[in-house]
């Protein structure tokens, strides 16, 4: 008797525990980012983990700002966590060269598809009229590009990969969507979409209080 109600407390602690993980999962929050991309036949074999890699900007003007060095140290620990290494030694060259560049786009302004239906009122009047419950949301498109060049190459030389990836913010805060932006390139692996833009969920990593 008593080893059957441990087996039934074992098992409904594991059903709670199991629960428990799917909630936590479930409150994690996803965000929907489209991507493009175009690889090399020489990608596979030349970007790989183990690599020693430094980060400048497409941009020139853009390498000695402070917005562009916080999103190159975001740049910077998406690689390491993956493998890459980055070369410290300013008299080295690096394996691996990654030019990074960043944009806001026109703000997009469309209905709430969950808005409520127009509903239909009676009038001062008495007469029938309907009131519409539009709902008006603005949105952010905030984009990023990576090209991936040999460490030896210059800016001119063709790349081993190019990728954009975009996400719709409702806040213009591109600092928030970088790391977001940045991992869906990377995370995925350095794969070629042919130019066409994908859809893919990425989940935050980020510390919630």
């Amino acid at each position: 008797m008593k080893s059957s109600l441990h087996t039934r407390i074992f098992f409904s602690l594991m059903i709670l525990l199991t629960l428990s993980g799917c909630l936590h999962d479930l409150l994690i929050p996803r965000h929907h980012v489209s991507v493009r991309s175009f690889t090399a036949p020489e990608t596979s074999s030349q970007v790989t983990p183990g690599k020693t890699f430094i980060i400048s900007s497409l941009k020139p003007g853009f390498v000695g700002g402070l917005e562009f060095r916080s999103y190159a140290a975001v740049l910077s620990n998406i690689l390491t966590n993956q493998g890459y290494v980055p070369q410290t030694d300013p008299n080295a060259s690096a394996d691996l060269m990654f030019l990074l560049d960043y944009e806001r786009l026109p703000v997009i302004t469309r209905q709430n598809p969950t808005a409520e239906p127009a509903t239909m009122v009676s009038s001062a009047s008495g007469r029938p009229m309907w009131v519409s419950h539009m709902d008006v949301v603005t949105v952010h498109p905030l984009q990023v590009h990576l090209q991936i060049l040999k460490g030896t190459q210059s800016a001119n030389d063709p790349a081993l990969y190019e990728g954009a990836a975009k996400i719709e913010s409702r806040q213009d805060d591109l600092a928030q969507a970088m790391p977001i932006l940045l991992r869906a390139l990377i995370e995925k692996g350095f794969f070629g979409t042919g130019g066409q833009w994908q859809n893919m969920v990425v989940m935050d990593e980020r510390p919630r209080s």
